[in-house]
């Protein structure tokens, strides 16, 4: 196994497991809040729209391997300085 088969294997999990949560009500999305108060749609609304963004920087992230490495190789430079 190279490392983008394993990389596109995280990437699937993670995005997978990010659906189990909202689904199922598991982690940050099952308490209860002030929005959940205020009108029951608001807050299924606030989390579709959560759940949609951060799949789309999944996505983002498997079709762009290219940026998404150098993005990181920044970013791992940043925090050893």
């Amino acid at each position: 196994m190279n490392a983008v088969a394993i990389y596109r294997a995280l990437l699937l999990v993670r995005g997978c497991w990010l659906l189990a949560e909202w689904i199922f009500g598991w982690g940050s999305f099952g308490h209860v809040n002030s929005l959940t108060v205020l009108h029951p749609f608001v807050s299924l609304v606030g989390d579709a729209v959560s759940v949609v963004a951060l799949l789309i920087i999944l996505a983002g992230l498997w079709f762009f391997r290219r940026w998404a490495r150098l993005i990181l190789f920044c970013l791992s430079q940043l925090l050893c300085l």
